[in-house]
């Protein structure tokens, strides 16, 4: 029968826990889970050490995430030290109390415990001491028995001595070897027969590798049943996995009835791979949505506990991100199955009374001015996924609205959420649809062709380039902020996509634009968007901070047609009543890059000679801007780049004149 997740038989032993009213069970592990860790088991690397460390002392703390087969590990190396009968405690057991269990259980006349080996992988989040440690292994040693207590990776050791029952880390075997292991063990000598079968080794690549590594177990079961003579029904074995993984999958989030652990694990899904503060904040925030009657504190603090993140088949890991003051180190969360964030979200917003508290929070993410732009971003993506599943109710809900809004937040969210339904083809015309309509429909609106523009941006991305830029130009000739602006971060989107595939082509359309009254200032926006926001890494300093530079003075360093664009491009700005002074901040922006990068400083230095070349006018913009560069109360201390800058603009009026003169 199955108890608490694990395959058990054999008689049923109750423990009574010392002052505890609650009797915890302890029953004899299967013979069948005995028999696979005895024939099927796939050592770890570094399996000596474990063996030899386990041995070491008769209670041991096996700490590892989740999936990694740790279970089997430690039946295995139970069976190594010749504990040859083995029972699993109750989950529910008290740590602080086993010790006290085990001494009653000592003086029963039958001696049960004698030589055996426990396993235990406690529920209750508390943390492990030492002392504890302690105790049980003096009780074990006695007894010569062993105890194996399984813990995740951020279950807290409550003090240094916990460390000496710590058994090292390990890398745990491959899917693939589990699988293979597992199938000699069950077809014997016709299992070589059946890997090399055409179509089992991508069957085994596309099912198994993202799964914990008990299901690699249960892959081979499915082949095993699926296998006659010799030959597998590897359709058959792709229907059975996956209907196995969506039963365990519904199986798992059904299990979660607390609402905050709800919170936590919806919270995650849409924020999947971002700081575990900001995933447990945003839950605190839905769950206030959920508790209407505000009778319960809205804590998250128990559900999002770094020691529980097991049960929500989660981890946490340390990242590098770039924000706008640099690089930094930040302890992400995710789930342990990339599949999972899409669908855990459609399973919570589907279940009743759930989804008008999603929807509403997921809006509120995605307008608020408070939240940070990737939150912003990522739950307009959520609520593009659930348009997927009831594109109407989101079309009344966001899109049609929001659209006419006059809070761009709101609009930007309208175009990052579209994005989602065009990868469908079910929804993908109503996209485009919407976006036509919002273009130039008879109700179209300045605000709606802002959204229109974005959507050409962000939303349809993917589309015709030759056609997104027809669009965006068609609304460029419009004389509104708002559509201007939107026009300019669409245009500056495409070209940092694809490795800035598009950006020649977009710059030598702003080009084309600019002898255009009615499309030159969105020409200027766009360009100056694009110098600010496409920003790339270049390899690390002395002191390992990332070199940045534009990306545009990166693609022009290599690309003489591109430099000769920007020339053009920067000489307009500069030269605009209406974006001068914006102008000359970006420009100034570059050189704050350049002044600690020399070889940035040299490709800046030729590019701004070539801009100073550009007009009469241009020479004295430029040298009045470098002049303030160099001035000591300029607020950014550029003199290595002002002096670079004029020592070439001096270089190339002397050769001037001296072409001049003969």
């Amino acid at each position: 029968m199955l108890i608490q997740g694990d395959l058990v038989g054999g008689d049923k032993y109750m423990i009574s826990f010392g002052r505890s009213e609650t009797p915890a069970r302890m029953r004899r592990l299967s013979p069948l889970l005995l028999e696979a860790a005895r024939v099927a088991f796939v050592p770890p690397r570094d399996m000596g050490k474990l063996l030899a460390d386990f041995k070491a002392r008769s209670t041991s703390l096996l700490q590892a995430p989740a999936g990694h087969g740790r279970t089997t590990l430690a039946i295995r190396l139970l069976l190594e030290a010749a504990q040859d009968t083995i029972y699993v405690l109750d989950p529910a057991v008290d740590l602080a109390q086993l010790a006290d269990a085990i001494e009653v259980e000592q003086r029963q006349p039958d001696d049960r415990l004698r030589g055996a080996g426990l396993v235990v992988e406690p529920e209750a989040a508390t943390p492990v001491s030492g002392r504890q440690l302690r105790n049980l292994d003096h009780l074990l040693m006695e007894a010569k028995a062993r105890l194996v207590i399984i813990v995740g990776p951020d279950t807290r050791l409550a003090d240094e001595e916990a460390l000496d029952h710590r058994l090292p880390a390990f890398d745990p075997p491959t899917h693939r070897a589990i699988v293979e292991s597992h199938l000699r063990w069950r077809l014997g000598y016709r299992a070589e027969q059946v890997l090399d079968q055409d179509g089992m080794g991508p069957a085994i690549d596309d099912l198994v590798p993202q799964l914990p590594r008990r299901r690699a177990a249960t892959f081979a079961e499915l082949v095993q049943r699926a296998t006659e003579d010799g030959k597998t029904n590897i359709t058959l074995v792709r229907d059975r996995m996956a209907r196995r993984n969506a039963d365990d999958f519904t199986i798992w989030l059904d299990g979660f009835t607390d609402r905050e652990d709800i919170c936590f694990a919806v919270a995650l899904a849409v924020l999947d791979g971002m700081p575990h503060q900001t995933v447990t904040e945003a839950g605190r925030v839905l769950l206030s949505e959920l508790d209407t009657t505000r009778n319960k504190p809205t804590d998250l603090s128990r559900a999002g506990a770094g020691d529980r993140l097991d049960e929500f088949r989660a981890c946490q890991r340390e990242v590098y991100a770039r924000d706008s003051f640099g690089r930094t180190v930040v302890h992400a969360v995710e789930y342990s199955e990339r599949t999972y964030p899409r669908r855990v979200i459609q399973h919570f917003w589907g279940r009743s009374g759930f989804t008008e508290a999603i929807t509403a929070w997921l809006l509120e993410l995605a307008s608020a001015k408070e939240q940070p732009e990737r939150v912003r971003i990522r739950a307009a993506t959520a609520l593009g996924l659930l348009a997927i599943q009831n594109f109407d109710y989101l079309h009344h809900r966001m899109f049609a609205p929001w659209a006419r809004d006059d809070d761009n937040l709101r609009r930007e969210a309208v175009a990052n959420a579209l994005r989602v339904p065009t990868t469908t083809a079910s929804t993908e015309a109503n996209v485009m649809r919407l976006v036509e309509e919002w273009h130039g429909g008879v109700r179209g609106s300045t605000q709606t062709q802002a959204t229109a523009a974005r959507a050409y941006g962000v939303s349809l991305a993917s589309s015709n380039p030759t056609w997104l830029i027809d669009r965006l130009g068609r609304l460029a000739v419009i004389d509104k902020h708002e559509v201007r602006t939107s026009v300019g971060r669409s245009l500056s989107d495409l070209a940092g996509r694809d490795d800035c595939r598009l950006a020649g082509p977009i710059m030598m359309t702003l080009c084309d634009w600019l002898p255009n009254y009615r499309r030159e200032p969105a020409a200027q926006w766009a360009f100056l968007e694009a110098a600010l926001s496409l920003i790339a890494e270049m390899g690390d300093d002395d002191r390992g901070a990332p070199k940045l530079w534009p990306v545009l003075l990166v693609l022009a360093d290599r690309d003489q047609g591109l430099r000769v664009r920007l020339r053009l491009l920067w000489a307009d700005a500069l030269e605009s009543w209406t974006f001068g002074d914006a102008a000359a901040a970006a420009l100034t922006d570059w050189a704050v890059m350049a002044e600690k990068n020399q070889t940035m400083r040299r490709a800046f230095t030729y590019l701004i000679g070539a801009i100073h070349q550009q007009s009469e006018r241009m020479q004295h913009i430029v040298r009045h801007l470098v002049e303030q560069w160099h001035s000591p109360d300029h607020l950014q201390p550029l003199t290595t780049t002002a002096t670079a800058v004029k020592g070439y603009l001096d270089q190339l009026e002397t050769n001037t004149t001296n072409l001049e003169q003969t």
